[in-house]
């Protein structure tokens, strides 16, 4: 039974089939497995009740599963991102009741069907802000606010159905078109819109990579907490519908129409195969998991069975699934280290060093121009001084080695400067022309800056191809605030990244998960690798890598700077820094004690200011031998 709850996945017999296993972001299976369950228990209770596979008992089963399919449409985007919303049921009772009470008080279905839909938005929004605001669990935020949804809903009605609609309000729920429920239509193109605007367009990759990994998207500059935001907008809305669909189609608003319906619709996504906390899942698997369901509800009442055995059969399939997904992670996990000595084992010739970044072209000012200026900056964490007021450039085709040892405050300097994190003081000036002064930016990313962090910043449920361009996706073309993902030209783009630094993966789409830890981290470097790129921020880069791998990253800082480039470079390995270094900046229990020419200092003092043994002046601000800053 584990197996058909699983589904299946392809076998990896060729670089083609294996790509189309996994260029889904949502990962591989489409739970066909629960296409086999519905069909056998299909036939099982046919044997037993003659009239359960008529075409009017189909209807009816998808008819009753309409208002679930619906729902699971926005909550599959929500849990996808690493979210949930346990008051739906609540906002399904509340929504129901206002509907109906204005449809019976106006005689107007329009505006029955604007209540429904704006009230819905607004407590999507309510939940949103709350969820924020809290900054807890969503899970316990939603589930306080279902309580008040409930009690709005019964105080509203009086604990009594409503009743008396207009016969065009009642059309939503009644009507037919060739045959075919009303409601039934809406839910499969609703369903349709929301499954392609998950998996085809660059909003819903980022829900995927929210859902993998939060704080990597928001140092790919997304803006984790408006999307969030919009997703639960998104789901309040999509009760709404719910709900003025449901009260139409019974002809009656209730308080009690909600219950258990948020238990219903999670359980629906899970069995469905969308993780729980998020990153994997796909639609067509939430499709049979919500048929599925309704198959098991009818098939009880065809059998005779109880109500409340309908309920146990619905846990135990949500436990079962539960199951099916850690025996599969499980297996992941086992294949992972032949699997990345496979890709390993398999990576391809890659040109000379000195020739792979020769077509870029960076278009940085001149060589020795002020690229960036810390200005000031310090960094309070309540009581804890990070930084103690900071100041030095950055000057275009230079590296700069910013050192220091555990604790001298490298990092959160590394993250104000990328943008990640803002200052208590001071400010970070980027400049980008010869002859202008420099200016503050409030997103380092569109004036060129990439960062590269020490703990990667990936979302490893992601591949290759998703990971490279997360932030900047291309699209083949977008209508308004859609774009729809272009995923050819982002395996290109990543192809091109990775055969700088000599890897070479067989497939630019399989999870980062699967892969070495040196692959992994090649992928995070050669984000770098990119013709817009002015200033490039390194943070350890070569920590997990072996020794060709870091050579080639060495090569790789030296042909950016060459290129034009600006390059900030934190690393505790001497031989590298005196190697590649133009500058060094030098930390020391978040204070500044040097900075100065690498020409400037000998081996011995460099080691010793590193480890804190060395008092320093204040340090000045080292001027360029090529060329002079702009004026200030």
């Amino acid at each position: 039974m584990s197996s058909l709850i699983e589904g299946f996945r392809p076998r990896a017999t060729g670089r083609g089939r294996t790509r189309r296993a996994t260029a889904h972001p949502g990962g591989g299976s489409s739970r066909w497995g629960l296409a086999v369950l519905i069909v056998l228990v299909s036939f099982f209770v046919q044997t037993r009740a003659s009239n359960f596979l008529t075409e009017a008992n189909i209807q009816t089963i998808i008819l009753n599963v309409s208002s679930l399919l619906i729902a699971a449409s926005a909550a599959m985007r929500l849990v996808v991102a690493g979210n949930v919303d346990l008051s739906i049921g609540g906002q399904l009772s509340l929504l129901s009741v206002l509907t109906a009470l204005t449809a019976r008080d106006t005689h107007s279905a329009v505006l029955a069907l604007a209540v429904g839909l704006g009230v819905g938005a607004l407590l999507g929004l309510i939940n949103g802000y709350a969820v924020r605001l809290l900054s807890i669990s969503p899970l316990i935020v939603t589930l306080g606010l279902s309580f008040v949804y409930f009690g709005l809903a019964y105080a509203l009605s009086g604990s009594q159905a409503v009743f008396g609609f207009p016969n065009a309000f009642l059309e939503l729920g009644l009507s037919k078109m060739a045959t075919i429920p009303t409601p039934v239509w809406i839910a499969l193109l609703y369903f349709a819109i929301c499954a392609l605007f998950l998996t085809r367009t660059t909003g819903g990759v980022r829900r995927f990579a929210i859902g993998g990994n939060p704080a990597a998207c928001r140092s790919e500059g997304i803006n984790v907490s408006r999307a969030v935001l919009l997703d639960f907008i998104f789901m309040g809305l999509t009760m709404g519908v719910v709900a003025v669909l449901a009260t139409a189609r019974i002809q009656s608003g209730s308080a009690d129409i909600g219950l258990n319906f948020e238990l219903e619709t999670l359980t629906a996504v899970i069995v469905g195969g969308v993780a729980f906390n998020g990153g994997a899942g796909r639609p067509l698997g939430v499709f049979m998991g919500v048929v599925l369901l309704g198959t098991i509800d009818a098939a009880m009442v065809f059998l005779g069975f109880a109500d409340y055995f309908q309920q146990i059969a619905k846990g135990a399939i949500l436990l079962l699934a539960l199951a099916a997904d850690q025996y599969t992670r499980y297996r992941a996990r086992v294949r992972t280290t032949t699997a990345a000595a496979d890709q390993g084992g398999r990576a391809a010739h890659t040109p000379e060093v000195g020739k792979r970044l020769g077509d870029m072209h960076l278009e940085t000012p001149r060589r020795g121009t002020l690229a960036a200026r810390v200005q000031g900056v310090s960094k309070n964490y309540g009581a804890v001084q990070a930084l103690h007021d900071i100041s030095f450039d950055v000057r275009y085709g230079e590296i700069t080695c910013l050192l220091g040892d555990n604790g001298a405050g490298k990092s959160t300097l590394v993250k104000v400067l990328a943008g990640a994190v803002k200052p208590s003081s001071g400010e970070i000036l980027i400049n980008d022309s010869d002859d202008v002064a420099p200016t503050k930016t409030e997103n380092p990313r569109d004036a060129g800056v990439e960062t590269v962090w020490q703990d990667l910043a990936i979302c490893q449920n992601l591949g290759a191809a998703y990971n490279l361009t997360l932030g900047n996706e291309p699209c083949r073309f977008k209508v308004g605030l859609v774009r729809i993902f272009d995923r050819r030209a982002a395996e290109q783009a990543s192809r091109t990244r990775l055969g700088s630094l000599g890897v070479n993966l067989s497939d630019m789409y399989r999870p980062l998960a699967d892969l070495s830890g040196g692959q992994r981290q090649s992928v995070a470097i050669s984000r770098v690798v990119s013709p817009d790129v002015k200033i490039v921020i390194l943070d350890e880069p070569t920590a997990a890598l072996g020794v060709h791998q870091t050579r080639n990253v060495v090569a790789l800082v030296k042909e950016l700077a060459a290129a034009g480039a600006a390059v900030v470079l934190i690393s505790h390995d001497i031989e590298i820094v005196r190697e590649v270094a133009d500058h060094y900046v030098i930390l020391n229990r978040g204070r500044l004690v040097a900075d100065s020419k690498a020409t400037e200092m000998s081996p011995q003092t460099l080691v010793h200011m590193m480890a804190g043994l060395v008092e320093a002046a204040p340090a000045v601000h080292a001027a360029s031998s090529d060329a002079a800053a702009p004026a200030l």
